[in-house]
């Protein structure tokens, strides 16, 4: 955990990225409303990072206490410069520094909201250059499976890379860390930006996924209803309360069924079971985040006895829009991890990114940045010595 300080030095730091205000992007109202204030809309919404966070020194902060690094917002030239105390990232801080940027754009949308009924979101904005090294607990044979563009690297024997919509992915698998890097003069919105980090790192998407999870228990007791419901004909247009009532009944009166109507019952469940589980199973591998749930679930058994249930354990249901990528999916993703964090409450929707086994994954990779950095700061003082 880093200190809240007085001021940093931004010498020392790595520059991670540049972001602008889309000026071209802004309706004419908008654009009339901030050249008023004789302000650009680089100043505009800067300014709105400024008020939303807290700062070292004149320097807003963009990242969290709990993150193990100090990232920070600089405006120069019309541009903010996005500067991180150490080199490589964790996921999670990585889409903290969204959070804060996804909380300013909220203020600046508020301003304009009361003042002309315009709005602002993060697809005013763009990402013109980036240059971060990610964390992951992702594999090689992983990486491969998960996206399709993964190959090796320039005819490399251990560096593999992945290319999409201009920003390039170089995987290290000795240190299992991504290099990320963009640049464009014009720059991507920072919707696309995060969109095209979702389908290039399976740890993004673990975090920024919107798919509702439920155990596997529910729907256990959906199939014990179906198999009462379609073995028994007095209790085919029965409520499942109504079924439920009367199987409370059945087990306060003793009169349990015998040894041959146990076994009818237990082999009619057993096929409804076999259904509902083929079912799960086919719905739950047409999510795309599956696959990068499934693979941390896989970690959380190794050295123990595998499971065969993993297709089955957890039910996938689709949030209300498109459950991984695209503008809609993004901004409540961010919205409902920025509401977690100011109010320090679980989010009654159970997504990849609220369940325990996930949770432990990602501070595993954030430890693992920290180790890295920590040898990567040893490295560069014990060269200065030498010289």
């Amino acid at each position: 955990m880093y200190k809240i300080r007085d001021d940093v030095k931004l010498t020392s730091m790595k520059k991670i990225g540049v972001i602008t205000v889309d000026e071209r992007n802004l309706y004419r109202d908008v654009q009339s409303y901030i050249s008023k204030k004789d302000i650009t809309p680089t100043d505009f919404f800067y300014d709105k990072i400024k008020k939303s966070t807290y700062h070292a020194g004149e320097n807003p902060i963009l990242s969290y206490r709990d993150d193990s690094n100090l990232v920070v917002a600089k405006k120069d030239s019309d541009a903010i410069f996005l500067y991180s105390e150490n080199q490589i990232l964790s996921p999670t801080q990585l889409i903290n520094i969204f959070v804060n940027l996804y909380d300013a754009a909220q203020s600046a949308s508020l301003e304009l909201e009361r003042k002309i009924y315009a709005n602002f979101d993060l697809s005013d904005l763009n990402i013109n250059f980036v240059d971060m090294i990610l964390a992951t607990g992702a594999t090689t044979e992983f990486m491969q499976e998960y996206d399709n563009n993964f190959k090796k690297f320039n005819n490399s024997d251990n560096i593999y890379g992945s290319e999409l919509n201009g920003v390039k992915s170089v995987y290290n698998p000795q240190d299992e860390v991504v290099l990320c890097t963009y640049s464009s003069q014009y720059g991507m919105n920072v919707i696309k930006f995060l969109d095209t980090m979702i389908n290039l790192d399976p740890d993004v998407r673990l975090l920024m996924s919107n798919t509702a999870i439920s155990p596997y228990k529910t729907t256990l007791i959906d199939t014990l209803l179906k198999t009462i419901k379609n073995n028994y004909d007095s209790y085919r247009n029965y409520s499942d309360m109504e079924i439920a009532r009367d199987v409370e009944e059945v087990i306060k009166s003793g009169q349990l069924l015998d040894s041959k109507e146990k076994e009818q019952f237990f082999e009619a469940f057993r096929k409804e079971r076999e259904k509902s589980d083929y079912r799960i199973s086919k719905s739950n591998n047409s999510y795309k985040v599956f696959p990068a749930l499934k693979y941390v679930l896989n970690l959380q058994q190794k050295g123990e006895q595998q499971s065969d249930d993993l297709d089955t354990r957890y039910v996938l249901r689709w949030y209300d829009g498109d459950p991984d990528n695209g503008q809609r999916a993004i901004n409540h993703a961010l919205s409902v991890m920025s509401s977690t964090i100011r109010t320090e409450r679980e989010p009654s929707l159970v997504s990849c990114r609220n369940m325990q086994e996930v949770k432990n994954y990602m501070e595993k990779i954030k430890n693992k940045a920290l180790e890295l950095n920590m040898k990567s700061k040893k490295k560069e003082i014990k060269n200065k010595e030498y010289k």
